[in-house]
């Protein structure tokens, strides 16, 4: 086994500390974005169905930090599909840099590898393989 002398031991446990305060800031961005994502979702639910208030007004008003702005509802409609898309794919790269930020803390603790963290799900195409094998119907 290898000796670590202190400086080594030193830069060792710094990285491992880094590394988990990378990861636990990532983790708290995903949750702050997906607590937007979902106001933004019962917003756009909230205007796409109809009511008796919103059937009436041609135009709403929007929340932007410490401002109110008025906007048409197709205008506020469009603004949070492409903020959700946004958030959608924002959400997705976090969680792919965090995978690698996982396994170098593991390794770095000595912990074995874990497996089954990398499993990617299935695409479309590859899952109605499986069901015609299995005698169902394709989706």
């Amino acid at each position: 086994m290898d000796k670590l002398t202190t400086d080594e031991l030193l830069k060792s446990l710094f990285d491992v500390e880094k590394l988990g305060d990378e990861i636990i800031a990532d983790r708290h961005r995903i949750v702050d974005m997906d607590r937007i994502r979902n106001k933004n979702r019962e917003a756009l639910g909230q205007l796409k169905r109809p009511s008796e208030l919103t059937s009436r007004e041609q135009h709403v008003w929007m929340n932007i930090g410490d401002m109110f702005i008025r906007t048409s509802k197709t205008n506020l409609v469009t603004i949070l599909e492409e903020d959700q898309k946004y958030l959608d794919s924002e959400i997705s790269t976090i969680r792919t840099k965090l995978k690698p930020k996982v396994f170098e803390i593991s390794r770095s603790l000595g912990k074995p590898e874990m497996k089954g963290f990398d499993l990617q799900p299935l695409t479309k195409e590859e899952m109605d393989g499986v069901r015609q094998i299995a005698g169902l119907p394709p989706t």
